[in-house]
């Protein structure tokens, strides 16, 4: 999971697939937004931003974008506007990343070379 440079809390779009930079269909059943110092479980939503299920069975999806569920999934927490800090993106306990959102609103993926 990633997030391509230029993203804005105003764009944001998180990117999967089996390496960075190559989107591909990954079965999704599960994603969690959550700020990095909250110190919720990962089967515990309290914390989250945002949280989205798939309502029936996993689904295979290559991006979604912030606060908007994809058709067969469903939003269960938020999605509440990001402000400035640290967040990570958990998606069905297989795939993580983490975060910056600037004063700006400008987001900084954290595994990204710099």
């Amino acid at each position: 999971m990633w997030i391509p440079r230029g993203a804005s809390t105003a764009n944001l779009v998180f990117h999967l697939g089996q390496e960075r930079g190559r989107d591909r269909n990954v079965a999704l059943g599960v994603l969690r937004v959550r700020r990095c110092d909250d110190g919720g479980g990962a089967a515990a939503d309290g914390g989250a931003m945002w949280a989205l299920y798939s309502v029936n069975r996993a689904q295979e999806v290559s991006r979604i974008r912030y606060g908007a569920a994809p058709p067969g999934f469903r939003s269960v927490v938020g999605p509440v506007p990001l402000t400035p800090g640290c967040y990570s993106v958990e998606v069905s306990g297989t795939g993580a990343a983490r975060f910056a959102v600037a004063s700006d609103g400008m987001i900084t993926d954290e595994g990204q070379e710099r």
